[in-house]
């Protein structure tokens, strides 16, 4: 199951190095490229994470959702658990 933290500024707590470092490590499915470009995430994606403003850090977290493995039961869409 995929989880997105409803508080970004957490993340730079928990998580430290680069935005695409992470993105790479989260990358389950190969859609690391197709996730940078369609969140707009370039022009951040050699900065620190510590560094990321809150909409970069949502962004960031969407993105890690978007990339890793999810499972999903076809009759009701939900992410199995």
């Amino acid at each position: 199951m995929v989880h997105k933290p409803q508080y970004v500024d957490t993340i730079p707590k928990a998580i430290s190095g680069k935005t695409r470092d992470l993105l790479k490590k989260a990358d389950e499915r190969g859609k690391l490229d197709e996730a940078i470009e369609r969140l707009n995430l370039g022009a951040v994606e050699n900065r620190n994470i510590k560094d990321l403003s809150g909409g970069e850090l949502q962004r960031l977290a969407i993105a890690v959702a978007s990339v890793e493995r999810q499972t999903f039961t076809s009759s009701t869409s939900l992410p199995v658990t």
